[in-house]
């Protein structure tokens, strides 16, 4: 077993998307999960049931809302930067809508992933977004390869997921190491016990 980025990240929020192949995968299934990292977003992305070819499949957020119908259609195109509100380092997105209108500069754009026997797993980070600015996007993975230029198509759509807010698995866990920190602290700026009372045996000893 290796320790996945959801091991390390678990104790944070996060947004996931629940992938679905269609029928020309019908076994296609994972997630894609969004966690809050230094200022943008880990990507993680977990995938059963790929085609078995041993390659890359590009993988990108698209700006629709919706997995309909079996091409996918509806998931819209790419998403870009002005596709969404912009919230993070105004600076640094400036920059960004100057420079990634066109793919593989997109917001959206991701690695591709690649299927091993079938099995897919990718972590990566991205600055381009925070996970709230994809809440309601989609998730695509594509049949071909993304070989990252302006040209590229990617083949077909094979799989879709909706992004939406995710459970905190370990919230109780959290909310208790923050009682015991609480606790701690509160201890720490306490009187030590018996304090007073050996100060007070040391004044009744004769001069």
């Amino acid at each position: 077993m290796f320790n996945k980025a959801s091991d390390t990240l678990s104790d944070y929020y996060y947004f996931q998307a629940d992938i679905k192949g269609n029928s020309s995968v019908p076994d296609m299934s994972g997630t894609a999960r969004f966690y809050p990292w230094l200022d943008g977003t880990m990507v993680e992305i977990e995938l059963t049931g790929m085609p078995t070819r041993n390659e890359p499949f590009a993988v990108h957020i698209h700006a629709g809302a919706v997995c309909e119908p079996e091409a996918f259609t509806s998931a819209g195109m790419h998403l870009k930067n002005t596709d969404v509100e912009l919230e993070v380092s105004p600076e640094r997105h400036e920059t960004n809508i100057k420079n990634t209108q066109n793919h593989p500069g997109h917001m959206g754009d991701l690695p591709s992933i690649f299927s091993n026997n079938g099995y897919a797993y990718m972590a990566t980070y991205t600055d381009r977004f925070i996970p709230r600015q994809v809440e309601g996007r989609t998730v695509i993975v594509h049949s071909s390869p993304d070989t990252f230029t302006s040209t590229d198509t990617f083949g077909s759509r094979i799989a879709c997921g909706v992004i939406r807010p995710g459970e905190i698995r370990h919230g109780v866990r959290v909310r208790k190491q923050r009682l015991f920190l609480f606790i701690l602290h509160i201890r720490a700026h306490q009187e030590p016990e018996g304090y007073a009372g050996h100060e007070h045996t040391d004044q009744q000893q004769p001069g």
